[in-house]
């Protein structure tokens, strides 16, 4: 009988030793967390407990035990039981007292059910765990009647269903409570009545220890191990819309160049016209002297131009304006001596020709406006400046404010 039991072991451990060597991460390449090795399968651990045989004198008796168990993923697993069970039975009626062991070796089959019910439980439920355990192997029946020396033994077949309760304290370690429900089929056993089945029904606490990886796959949420989804890929279709993407981005640069090189010219062009008027304005006749006005004209001047409003961004002249370039227009008439300058200036938003236009439509409309009111149009020259010379920061919006104007100068014919 121990023949049997020794060789049984040795032929399941090297077949466990085959399935764990031939596994590798190519069997979960597409596991979106961890590789294979990433996770210990390998478990070994010891129990002990008590047991309840029907067909005897209904005693509890203690028994012992241990198994080893390759837990393939997060729901299932396979593995081998060894069970010693011990009796110390008083006489039941026809039954003589005896004593007796049972030894069961069986392969079972445990499912974690904690992962079928709740696969997406918080991370402390995965320290919890509950298994359904069903198997079925050998069992070696020794005994002997109380009062008699002659020892009798027995073989026999057993199937048993389980629930295991397992908490996990830490990766490599499980503490479990189970409740095993046995049948037995022996053919001579004298605890067995009338030579049929027998029902052995015991309660365990085990110490598990894992090994072999990083991570207890045993309470491992079942989502956290399935393989992501694989997305279709057509690589014709790919190197089509990858050929597209190209073709854009170079049509893209080509019109962002030119607009560029538009954009240069453009401001090139302005900036010569700027030097041009301001050579110009250089080259003033000799016979022209700058006239400085007196105290009384200074401040007609001067109330002219504070007040001065535009409408925003236009050159439109608002009314509350007209009063004091009506002073103003008053005073040039009673010198038609006088040549005027209007100089137009803006503030530093807004790109240069822009800012340059709109000076010099702005430096228009006050000209226009005091020819309208009997000013010599011949005695008056508008120019703008657009944001060169600034009065002030361009940094501030009282800066800005002084920058946007319009100034004038008189000048005298000797």
């Amino acid at each position: 009988m121990k023949t049997k039991l020794i060789t049984f072991l040795t032929i399941f451990t090297f077949a466990m030793g085959n399935l764990f060597a031939q596994s590798s991460d190519d069997d979960f390449e597409d596991s979106p967390k961890k590789s294979y090795r990433d996770y210990n399968h390998l478990s070994l651990g010891i129990k002990g407990g008590l047991n309840f045989l029907r067909s005897s004198d209904k005693s509890w008796q203690p028994e012992f035990g241990g198994f080893l168990e390759y837990t393939i993923n997060p729901l299932w697993g396979l593995g081998l039981n060894y069970t010693y069970a011990m009796g110390n039975h008083e006489a039941v009626q026809s039954k003589p007292a005896f004593n007796s062991s049972i030894q069961d070796v069986n392969l079972f089959l445990s499912v974690n059910v904690s992962n079928i019910i709740a696969k997406h439980r918080s991370s402390g439920w995965q320290k919890w765990n509950l298994y359904g355990i069903g198997g079925g192997g050998v069992s070696f029946y020794d005994w002997e009647i109380k009062g008699t020396a002659t020892p009798k033994s027995d073989v026999g077949m057993v199937a048993l269903l389980s629930l295991l309760w397992e908490w996990n304290p830490a990766d490599y370690i499980a503490i479990g409570l189970d409740g095993t429900y046995r049948m037995h089929n022996p053919t001579a056993y004298v605890g067995n009545w009338e030579n049929g089945d027998l029902f052995l029904f015991s309660t365990n606490l085990s110490l598990r220890i894992k090994f072999g990886g990083k991570t207890n796959i045993r309470n491992t949420k079942l989502v956290d191990y399935e393989p992501a989804p694989k997305l279709p890929f057509n690589k014709k279709q790919y190197d089509q819309d990858m050929e597209t993407l190209r073709n854009e981005l170079n049509k893209r640069t080509v019109q962002l160049a030119r607009e560029n090189e538009a954009n240069e010219t453009a401001i090139r062009e302005l900036q010569n016209q700027v030097a041009q008027l301001r050579d110009l304005a250089k080259q003033r006749p000799k016979e022209i002297t700058k006239y400085v006005p007196t105290k009384e004209e200074s401040e007609i001047i001067k109330t002219a131009f504070a007040q001065l409003e535009f409408e925003s961004g236009k050159d439109v002249i608002k009314p509350a304006s007209y009063s004091s370039l009506d002073g103003l227009a008053g005073l040039l008439q009673q010198h038609p001596e006088w040549s005027v300058e209007l100089k137009g200036y803006t503030d530093n938003r807004g790109n240069a020709a822009s800012n340059l236009k709109l000076s010099q439509n702005r430096a228009n409309a006050v000209k226009n406006y005091l020819v309208r009111r009997g000013v010599s149009e011949t005695n008056i020259k508008a120019t703008g400046y657009g944001d060169s010379d600034p009065v002030a920061s361009n940094a501030t919006e009282s800066g800005r404010a002084q920058n946007r104007r319009v100034e004038i100068e008189l000048f005298a014919t000797k």
